[in-house]
């Protein structure tokens, strides 16, 4: 079956658009198809109330999960432990992760106790 295409004169804050497209541009996809994945998903849902309270639990347990890395990550390092050797067998430096992940943290006392922990580890090693 051949389908047909329909261009749309949606009216979308100039932020929101921007910022999707050079997300979209970061991962290889035209916005247009982005849009039409959503649209395509919505409708084998039969909800897009659904399909977004379903993105929003994914993205929330992303959330969690990251937070909950960070406290490991955090408790190690202040155990003196710098380095973990994941299964790839090659050294990966603690500080460095946590540094990483700084800027997408919500958990605002999460990130303040990584940052003073960063900061007294550097003053530490001078």
């Amino acid at each position: 079956m051949t389908r047909t295409t329909q261009c749309l004169g949606w009216r979308v804050d100039k932020w929101t658009i921007e910022t999707f497209k050079d997300l979209c541009k970061q991962e290889e996809l035209r916005p247009s198809q982005a849009i039409e994945r959503f649209m395509e998903l919505s409708n084998e849902k039969k909800s897009i109330v659904d399909l977004l309270r379903a993105a929003k639990q994914g993205l929330d347990h992303i959330r969690d999960a990251n937070e909950a890395k960070a406290r490991v990550l955090l408790d190690w390092l202040e155990k003196k432990t710098y380095w973990i050797y994941p299964e790839t067998g090659k050294g990966v430096f603690i500080p460095g992760l946590l540094m990483d992940m700084l800027g997408t943290l919500q958990d605002e006392n999460l990130r303040n106790k990584i940052e003073d922990t960063l900061i007294r580890t550097h003053e530490k090693k001078k």
